[in-house]
């Protein structure tokens, strides 16, 4: 009938648009499970999030100067019906059915909350904040009341945005970041390098923090264009003066190469994987730099 027609159709083009857009979609069986498995993500989620049913991890960060740790980043988690939910395809729900600045707004007054338990900690906390929400009008408004309500300090959260997502509105994102700037919240870019990298995008966002990829990391000692590239985006941030971090260091070899081109951090399992508030306690505490070897 019609309205199954219409329901279908729309099914198809949704998901064309999630593959990039400027193609044909055709609607077939698989597509309608598909459909009928994002509806029922949609529906769980929005429960989950009434009912504080996330969690959050947290992978540590660690400077490569001294090897200290010096915050983490904050990573969401979800156990759905006990099975765990892979966070790109439920971030991806709920990017696509307008979820996605409450799943943020949520994390962010989550982290904020264990932030107050541990006082005398200096850490700095990195949270995701999605090219959707970066468009909201009240992003700044919610981040101030988060703040404001949980009495952190705003130089203690970073904002990761990727450089995707700013370039899509790359306006009304650099207005909105430099609002966050003023209020003393730290900015990071994350993804830089792996879609439309140019000095004047850098040039445009208040971010403090360059993150390489882990693509590109993932590349040391065994791809000669990907060491180039980790090297180039080094030597870019610091002409910038600002602090890189490198993403899914998992080697000695690959930490090695970074700090002899004078990476600033680096994060990824050589160091740990991302660990329980309770178990990343545990981790600090016990923590030895000469364990990573270098």
């Amino acid at each position: 009938d019609a309205e199954a027609l219409v329901r279908d159709a729309d099914t198809a083009m949704y998901r064309a648009k999630t593959l990039g857009g400027n193609r044909v979609q055709v609607f077939d069986g698989a597509l309608r499970g598909y459909a009928l498995r994002k509806l029922q993500i949609e529906t769980d989620l929005r429960r989950a999030l009434e009912m504080s049913e996330l969690e959050v991890e947290l992978q540590p960060i660690v400077r490569v100067s001294d090897q200290s740790v010096t915050g983490f980043e904050a990573l969401v988690r979800w156990r759905r019906e006990g099975q765990r939910v892979g966070a790109d395809e439920f971030v991806k729900v709920a990017e696509e059915c307008g979820l996605v600045f409450n799943l943020d707004a949520w994390v962010l007054r989550h982290v904020c909350t264990l932030l107050r338990t541990w006082p005398e900690a200096s850490y700095r906390i990195a949270v995701n904040l999605s090219g959707r929400s970066l468009k909201q009008p009240d992003v700044v408004e919610m981040i101030e009341t988060v703040l404001r309500e949980t009495g952190v300090p705003a130089d203690r959260i970073e904002l990761e945005i990727t450089e995707s997502a700013a370039i899509d509105s790359l306006k009304m994102a650099s207005a909105t970041l430099k609002w966050l700037r003023a209020m003393g919240v730290r900015l990071s870019l994350d993804d830089f390098g792996t879609g439309y990298s140019s000095l004047s995008n850098l040039q445009a966002f208040p971010v403090q923090r360059l993150k390489v990829d882990a693509s590109f990391v993932k590349g040391i000692g065994i791809k000669r264009e990907d060491e180039k590239i980790v090297e180039a985006v080094i030597g870019l941030g610091h002409s910038m003066g600002l602090t890189v971090i490198a993403e899914g260091v998992e080697t000695t070899a690959q930490l090695a190469f970074l700090k002899a081109l004078g990476c600033d951090e680096i994060q990824g399992y050589l160091i740990s994987k991302p660990l329980s508030p309770d178990d990343f306690r545990v981790f600090v505490g016990a923590f030895d730099p000469l364990s990573l070897g270098c």
